[in-house]
């Protein structure tokens, strides 16, 4: 068991991406340094520019002044993210041992801590059936709870938003472990409940989904008063009740003490205030009109199945692109613990023992209010998902365990039930793994971003062979070919930069071809080339400023060959007709005049070949 768990842990940390580039990607780091001096407000303060917009949190005009996804409130910049993985990670870190984590290391920590929790909770639960469980069916199930929870695809972007999901996750898992290790002890663990409330409630002050837990906790009381035959409204009836709801109670109090001080409103977490892509009053939050096409998305929104490894691919999603998928279609397993207790009244012979009832009920409330909760609140994007898959694969592997425990009329029904169950969880296991797939390994990124510092701090030398190595670990990773292809160019290397910002261009217009119609775009991670007209702006520049107008040109030439070779001709003439005006603009007009002519080159050629 131990080494299955390490083994999963350990597989976290190797395919989790460092994420670097962005200003979200270092935002709990902000709130933490906030939170240390005695703000509830960042330190970092917007631009005079920003604030001077008659309307600021307009995107089309805060683009370039705006910390983007920050909330901007009387003349300061707040998080609506949770504040939470600040005050029980990022600030004991900082403050004790002068640590300065990174939230793609914080998303991994809050992933094992939690996936060691629902592997408390399973081996728990799994320990009240009778006869007992093989143990290759716990080792099965504990795959399941750290594959298939959605897992390795927050593993793929680990930004700020991951940072609350994971967190939440961590603590909603803990909390319900103890909560109900506490209950269904020999005794009443007080200690387990009063910290598995205080996680449940912490949890909320992560992810305000998990304000779900308000519907558990006072059925967990009612759980201990039956479960211990105490007596209703008896002094340890009362005391429990109170121990469980109390820390719980108090954390949703301060979370909503925190909103009022920063917002003057206790609900108000500053999303009305978020400078986004969208304008905060067009922000399609709170919904219920959207609740059932929402929902419909969020359970059975299909991806994509081909041949090219690793087979299973997501394709983008109706909200910015991100990536969209049923969930009942990703971990399929899941209907054998919906549909348990109604298996269980059909067939007499097939007793429904009063402590699977009691467990099913208070593991499954959380993932099915959550489930029904998220469709009013949030588009269906995968990460949202980890919310509530975890809660829904508990009782559906207890049901599957229990199930093919039981003394059936026919023994082939049971092993019936194992094969299937084992089949839906491995399918379960590949799709998690699939989604959690990066064509970029997170190595190379590392490479990048070493190559990076170096390149910075002058070391032009050594930052080659960074990108170089980077290049080499990942052969398409075309955003550390083109940033090569600059730092070459400031050595006077042109024709080897040109060289290579073709062969970016090559790998950038492959990569947008290959997932046109399927995948999950690295763009979206900040990681991919994004405006390669811009990239070549940032080369040209270069080199013009050695007067290398022959190596411009190269370039040039290697990026619209590739565009023509992939069919996008039309769109490699508009931006080179973009680029001359640029030129124009920029007081190049001998520049210009040499991109113009190119430009005609290039349409008869394309004429000539048609």
């Amino acid at each position: 068991m131990f080494a299955v768990v390490a083994a999963i842990c350990v597989y976290y940390f190797i395919i989790v991406v460092p994420c670097r580039l962005l200003p979200q990607n270092h935002y709990y780091n902000l709130m933490t340094d906030a939170f240390e001096s005695g703000s509830l407000s960042l330190l970092v303060k917007p631009s005079k520019e920003l604030l001077a917009l008659k309307d600021p949190y307009d995107p089309a005009q805060n683009g370039s002044y705006r910390l983007h996804d920050a909330s901007l409130y009387k003349g300061s910049y707040y998080l609506y993210f949770g504040p939470v993985p600040a005050i029980v990670l990022f600030a004991p870190l900082d403050i004790i041992f002068h640590v300065r984590l990174d939230q793609s290391t914080a998303v991994a920590v809050f992933l094992c801590l939690g996936f060691i929790s629902s592997t408390l909770l399973l081996w728990f639960l799994l320990n009240k059936i009778r006869p007992p469980v093989p143990f290759w069916m716990f080792i099965t199930g504990i795959t399941a709870l750290g594959l298939s929870n959605a897992a390795p695809f927050l593993l793929m972007r680990p930004d700020v938003y991951e940072v609350a999901i994971a967190c939440g996750y961590f603590l909603g898992m803990t909390g319900l472990y103890l909560v109900l290790s506490g209950i269904y002890g020999s005794r009443v663990g007080w200690s387990r409940i009063t910290t598995g409330s205080l996680c449940c409630g912490l949890a909320f002050g992560a992810r305000p989904s998990y304000v779900v837990f308000a519907l558990l906790l006072p059925l967990a009381a009612v759980a201990i008063i039956n479960e211990h035959k105490l007596r209703w409204m008896s002094r340890e009836a009362l005391f429990s009740a109170l121990l469980l709801c109390l820390p719980f109670g108090i954390c949703v109090l301060g979370l909503f003490t925190y909103n009022y001080a920063r917002f003057g409103n206790p609900f108000e977490y500053g999303n009305h205030y978020q400078l986004a892509a969208i304008h905060p009053k067009d922000y399609p939050l709170f919904r219920p009109d959207l609740f059932f096409s929402r929902l419909n998305r969020y359970l059975f929104y299909r991806y994509n199945i081909d041949g090219t490894f690793p087979f299973f691919h997501l394709p983008r999603g109706t909200y910015f692109g991100e990536p969209e998928a049923g969930s009942i279609l990703m971990t399929p397993v899941v209907c054998l613990g919906l549909g348990y207790p109604l298996l269980s009244w059909i067939r007499s012979h097939i007793s429904f023992p009063r402590y699977s009832a009691i467990f099913l009920i208070m593991v499954s409330i959380v993932g099915v209010s959550m489930v029904l909760l998220l469709p009013i609140i949030a588009n269906p994007v995968v990460r949202y998902q980890m919310d509530y898959l975890g809660f829904l694969l508990l009782p559906s592997l207890f049901a599957w365990c229990d199930l093919s425990q039981r003394e059936l009329k026919l023994r082939s029904v049971s092993q019936a039930v194992r094969i299937v169950g084992f089949a839906l969880i491995a399918y379960g296991c590949w799709v998690g793994v699939a989604f959690g797939w990066n064509d970029v390994s997170p190595r190379a990124i590392r490479h990048l971003y070493d190559a990076n510092s170096l390149a910075a701090r002058g070391d032009a030398a050594q930052a080659v062979e960074e990108y170089r190595e980077a290049i080499r670990i990942s052969p398409d990773f075309a955003l550390a070919e083109s940033t090569l292809a600059q730092v070459l160019a400031t050595q006077g290397r042109g024709t080897e930069a040109a060289s290579h910002f073709s062969s970016a261009m090559r790998q950038f217009i492959g990569t947008n071809v290959a997932y046109r119609d399927k995948g999950y775009m690295p763009a979206f991670q900040g990681l991919c080339i994004v405006d390669p007209f811009g990239e070549y702006i940032r080369l040209a520049q270069i080199f013009l400023q050695r007067r290398q107008t022959d190596e411009a040109l190269l370039a040039l030439d290697g990026m619209v060959k590739a565009f023509c070779d992939a069919g996008f001709s039309d769109a490699a003439f508009n931006g080179v007709e973009s680029l001359a005006k640029i030129a124009i603009a920029s007081n190049q007009n001998d520049f210009a005049a040499k991109i113009a002519e190119r430009l005609r080159q290039y349409r008869e050629a394309a004429r000539f070949s048609k």
